[in-house]
């Protein structure tokens, strides 16, 4: 795998929705991901839309928060620490944007219980993020990482924002 990081964008295939990675969240995400291998791992993803509102820029994906459980096929994000950090960036006007995990040595496909959490996100009044977005990152250290967008539109639609490598 290679050392370098770049921005990237996955979009939809219609280009109604995307989202944008700057090299530096990469560079976060890959750290998180190789430090947990071979367990899952997860967290928040904070930042904002551009002006069409039809791209959320990511400018900080959070580590896994410390009460988080995981095991080699499943994670539970926990909360410790993620209120402070989203009111810290709300200032910068960064705000909540989504969710991120890791499918350690696997696919980055969304799983059915991917689906479920990520919809209950988009219909929870909480979260104030009625198309809330979810990253997932499969692979493993020694044979790179593939990143999986979507976004979901409520309980009805989960879009497929494509893949690249990392």
């Amino acid at each position: 795998m290679s050392n370098r990081s770049v921005d990237i964008s996955l979009l939809s295939s219609d280009r109604c929705f995307g989202i944008s990675l700057s090299e530096d969240v990469i560079a976060e995400l890959v750290h998180y991901c190789g430090d947990a291998y071979p367990m899952e791992t997860g967290g928040i993803l904070l930042g904002h839309y551009n002006q069409n509102q039809d791209l959320a820029i990511v400018s900080k994906a959070s580590p896994p928060p410390s009460d988080s459980k995981s095991g080699k096929r499943w994670f539970y994000r926990g909360v410790n620490g993620l209120q402070n950090l989203i009111d810290k960036l709300w200032g910068q006007k960064n705000f909540y944007l989504g969710e991120w995990h890791l499918h350690p040595g696997g696919s980055p496909t969304a799983s059915s219980d991917d689906i479920k959490a990520i919809s209950r996100i988009a219909v929870t009044e909480q979260y104030h993020c009625p198309e809330p977005v979810l990253l997932i990152i499969g692979g493993a250290p020694s044979a790179g990482w593939i990143v999986q967008g979507y976004v979901s539109k409520g309980r009805k639609e989960l879009i497929d924002l494509g893949n690249k490598k990392l």
